[in-house]
């Protein structure tokens, strides 16, 4: 065990360096008067090279968080957001419900209304102070982190900063949610003696119980047509090359349920495509034992189910998703462990209960099934989805999280229109040119909500709107030429309008994307009628 003494000005700064002794590398923030000591801490550490983290503006807070999430998708590293008291914690909500739903760790803070009306340095002086102030300011996000605490006293600013990175990164993992009274930061603390690096390690894998391993391996080696349903599993590579393993090891056919990351590479032949949200695939009629790994919504009961006499697997952290409310999948054999170390031990247990014969005969006629549909990209961490219950724009500010933990890496998020608005497109466009991660955005602009029109339809499907042919409150017309916002940056912009445009059309943008410029093309697409 070794130490460090801390000789901060304030307890932001004490803060900042305890963020950066603990691993946090960018600090993404949308600062308000809750800022001040941090802002001076920050200038005072400018000219000391690595005892901060990089602080980066982001104007607007749900790009801020969506940027954390994808940076951490990309790197593996958890980045510290922070907004502004009630009103940014308001704004940065949505964000953190999509964190939340896909176990990823951040940790977000907020500052608070400064609690005294004089008497401390950082005490009350506006107008907003009085009326921004919230009886439980985390109340807004408790239900969606795992964690949240106020900072009391410059004492205990070490085991509050701990606590947050033990409770974020323990699994299942998820966002943690911090405030910061004015006050407290800006007080002046006595020479500090911090653990590092801290004795708090979380990060334990979770393995599984060998009987339930035997048990799955003997339904799946012995079933006629066993399947795997996966849907955020990707997110570890070893888990990708894990679930390989087991689908050849049993002639298993995999088909991706929703998925928010690439779990197997498309073009496998034990590859089956996918069960998109309110769809199904036609594999899941026909399977006698299905193992479910990571995947909150593996079919859809309402449109199919599996077979009564199919035996059902479940394999994950958490394999019933114990923080849905309302979750009624059927589960004969329950494997709780990450992912990336229980299948290898599954595909080895498959192997010693199969048949070569019966396999060998399996996987050739899941490999001719292949062959009829259609598969696409092969490597892990290629490809990153919205989680389902993500608000509309998460694609923007996650892009450019992965930009930023991968800045060699180009990277292209797709949107459409809808999505686009709500994406804050001109914070990240911001955020492209200030921070040097230009993207290309593709949206396909199709001039509606689509979701609001179809869901009307699947409900009323005769409906009046139907009849009428007019879908109120799903209309995006008279539509933007968003490619011209590219300007605002010195980006390159350009409207696609026919099908045969479009191969130039992205050579030209992911060009000015490789020269450093931000890119956006605005591609038409023929509305469904």
């Amino acid at each position: 065990m070794s130490a460090r003494t801390l000789t901060p000005e304030t307890t932001a700064e004490a803060y900042l360096e305890l963020l950066k002794d603990r691993g946090i590398e960018v600090f993404l923030g949308n600062a308000g008067t809750d800022f001040a000591s941090l802002v001076d801490a920050f200038a005072r550490l400018a000219s000391e090279a690595g005892r901060a983290p990089c602080p980066l503006v982001i104007p607007h807070e749900f790009v801020a968080v969506s940027m954390a999430h994808g940076y951490y998708v990309a790197s593996g590293r958890p980045a510290a957001v922070m907004v502004h008291v009630n009103v940014g914690t308001g704004n940065a909500a949505t964000a953190i419900i999509t964190a939340s739903r896909a176990n990823v760790p951040i940790l977000m803070s907020a500052g608070r209304t400064p609690i005294t009306e004089e008497g401390l340095p950082g005490a009350r002086d506006l107008h907003i102070h009085w009326a921004q102030e919230s009886f439980d300011q985390a109340a807004m996000l408790r239900e969606y982190v795992k964690w949240d605490y106020e900072l009391r006293t410059p004492v205990q600013v070490e085991a509050v900063v701990d606590r947050a990175f033990e409770l974020m990164q323990a699994e299942p993992r998820g966002p943690v949610y911090l405030t910061l009274p004015r006050e407290v930061l800006a007080a002046r603390p006595a020479p500090m003696t911090i653990t590092s690096p801290a004795r708090r390690q979380s990060r334990s894998e979770r393995f599984p119980d060998p009987a339930r391993i035997d048990e799955a391996a003997r339904l799946l080696a012995r079933a006629d047509s066993p399947l795997i349903l996966v849907s955020a599993a990707g997110i570890d590579p070893r888990a990708v090359a894990g679930l390989v393993e087991l689908a050849e090891a049993g002639g298993i056919a995999i088909v991706e349920a929703d998925p928010i990351y690439l779990n197997a590479p498309h073009l496998h032949e034990l590859h089956l495509g996918y069960n998109q949200s309110g769809t199904t695939n036609p594999s899941l009629a026909d399977a006698d034992a299905i193992l479910v790994v990571e995947a909150d919504v593996p079919w859809y009961p309402h449109l199919q189910k599996p077979a009564p006499n199919a035996r059902i697997i479940h394999l994950g952290v958490d394999p019933f998703f114990s923080r849905y409310p309302m979750r009624s999948y059927p589960c004969d054999v329950p494997i709780v462990a990450t992912p990336g170390v229980a299948l290898p031990l599954l595909a080895e247990a498959v192997r010693r209960h199969a048949d070569r014969d019966a396999i060998a005969r399996r996987r050739e006629r899941v490999a001719a099934e292949h062959r009829r549909r259609f598969a696409a990209l092969t490597r892990p961490g290629s490809y990153v989805a919205s989680p389902h219950s993500s608000g509309l724009g998460f694609g923007l500010g996650a892009a450019l999280g992965v930009k930023l933990g991968r800045p060699d890496a180009t990277v292209i998020a797709t949107v459409g229109d809808g999505a686009y608005f709500f994406g804050e497109p001109l914070s990240c466009l911001f955020v492209q040119r200030a921070h040097a991660v230009p993207i290309l955005t593709v949206i396909f602009n199709n001039q509606q909500w689509e979701a609001v029109k179809s869901g009307t339809l699947a409900v009323h499907p005769t409906g009046a709107a139907k009849t009428r042919g007019s879908f109120p409150l799903s209309e995006l017309r008279p539509s933007p030429r968003f490619e011209e916002m590219a300007r605002t940056v010195d980006g390159y912009g350009e409207r696609v309008e026919k099908p045969g445009e479009l191969p130039a059309a992205l050579k030209r943008g992911l060009a000015a994307v490789r020269e450093g410029r931000p890119a956006i093309l605005n591609v038409l697409c023929q509305r469904a009628v």
